[in-house]
């Protein structure tokens, strides 16, 4: 559904929208809305192509300004009228204020600036803590393989590639630096950050050639 856009300078809404506010096909009000532009009472309505996200298929529609839109909606359903201004006030409340003054985007920036302090030591225990390359876990290398994690990991101990340290299997000294593994953070139950090996996409291929050797 296209909920408000902005073309420069000018806030629309779709007669799509306006269709379903009205309770109406979208077919029977392209008619409405053709022969209201013919007769010069819609000023403002642009004509449109949207792609259907079913079925792929482009459609025609009318992107109409506040005015045309409810000068639509009076011909289609007046007793709807109420509910299309109450939507545009709801949509342009969403629309961020651009400062019209020097004044106001001083205000503006130094408001930003605070949100931006605020937000700093979370963004900076987020990026420190808990921000994490993508990796894989060895129960989903193992699952590849037709095999349990427990027995890839017992066969990557034996072929001298990890070790187990502390409950944790870590890479031996031999294979650290290649970019096979990264380190998943993450907080356990009780809010204390834990951390474990994931392999990256390279560290699987290493696992799949090694393996099929």
């Amino acid at each position: 559904m296209r909920n408000l856009m902005t073309i420069p300078n000018l806030q629309t809404m779709s007669s799509r929208e306006i269709a379903e506010l009205t309770g109406k096909e979208h077919r029977n009000v392209l008619p409405v809305c053709r022969s209201l532009v013919d007769q010069g009472v819609l000023k403002s309505s642009i004509p449109n192509i949207y792609t259907n996200q079913q079925n792929g298929q482009r459609y025609p529609e009318f992107l109409l300004d506040k005015r045309d839109s409810l000068v639509l909606v009076a011909r289609l359903s007046p007793e709807f009228t109420a509910s299309i201004v109450d939507r545009w006030q709801e949509l342009e409340n969403k629309v961020p204020k651009v400062p019209t003054s020097f004044i106001e985007a001083m205000e503006l920036a130094i408001t930003q600036a605070k949100q931006i302090k605020e937000q700093a030591p979370k963004i900076q225990y987020h990026d420190a803590v808990l921000a994490t390359e993508n990796g894989l876990t060895t129960t989903e290398i193992a699952t590849q393989l037709s095999m349990s994690a427990i027995k890839l990991n017992r066969m990557l101990e034996s072929l001298k590639v990890q070790r187990k340290v502390g409950g944790r299997w870590l890479l031996t000294v031999s294979h650290l630096g290649q970019g096979l593994e990264t380190e998943e953070t993450y907080l356990d139950e009780g809010g204390k950050s834990r951390h474990s090996m994931k392999w990256t996409e390279k560290g699987r291929k290493y696992i799949h050639e090694l393996l099929n050797e």
